[in-house]
């Protein structure tokens, strides 16, 4: 059988279209993955200098992190964190001119070597005296801040504007060594064999 130069054209055209859509179905999806690997590396390389960035700069971290924890009160095992934070807190909102109607500490938490109590206020006062009180907050105190704020309108005695709400302060600070000792040192089981161990 004799094959016209037209069928010859017709045929190889024919093959040319299979074996080219033959190569791109095997080849589009080995395309898009090397297209997604380098997007990866592009990625990874970004993370990279990140990390790389941040370690270069451990030491200038470290530094503030020490110079924060040098600020930060410290306290004895058995005292009472929240009553004396209490009476700063009340303090301070009295010169500020703002008044504090209710203080609920919330529990004491430990954060690694840190410690933190929550105390939710709600007060009352204009809105110089509001601004006034969290700027000595902020100002005086590195351990101190306010995580949550609420205001809203308050009848005002003679014409003045007031605004009551609710505030809670955060709280940071350390225990002394022995305290966090205490803490750390599992509990004797019964006084008594205690005791014994000790006699014998």
């Amino acid at each position: 059988m004799k094959l016209s130069p037209r069928e010859m054209s017709l045929g190889v055209a024919t093959l040319a279209v299979v074996l080219g859509a033959g190569t791109w179905m095997w080849a589009e999806p080995r395309i898009a993955a090397l297209e997604e690997l380098r997007d990866r590396k592009r990625e990874s390389r970004l993370v990279i200098e990140r990390s790389e960035q941040l370690l270069a700069r451990e030491e200038q971290w470290r530094g503030r992190l020490a110079s924060l924890r040098e600020k930060l009160p410290s306290y004895g095992a058995g005292e009472r964190v929240a009553t004396t934070l209490m009476q700063m807190l009340r303090g301070k909102a009295a010169a500020a001119g703002l008044t504090l109607l209710r203080d609920t500490p919330q529990n004491e938490r430990r954060v690694g070597e840190l410690y933190e109590v929550s105390i939710v206020y709600q007060w009352e006062g204009s809105l110089e005296s509001l601004v006034r009180f969290l700027y000595k907050l902020q100002s005086e105190s590195v351990n101190l801040d306010v995580g949550s704020l609420s205001a809203r309108p308050a009848s005002g005695r003679d014409g003045e504007r007031q605004l009551k709400g609710t505030f809670t302060v955060d709280v940071a600070y350390t225990r002394d060594a022995a305290a966090a000792e205490a803490e750390a040192a599992p509990p004797v089981a019964d006084g008594g064999d205690a005791t014994m161990r000790g006699s014998e």
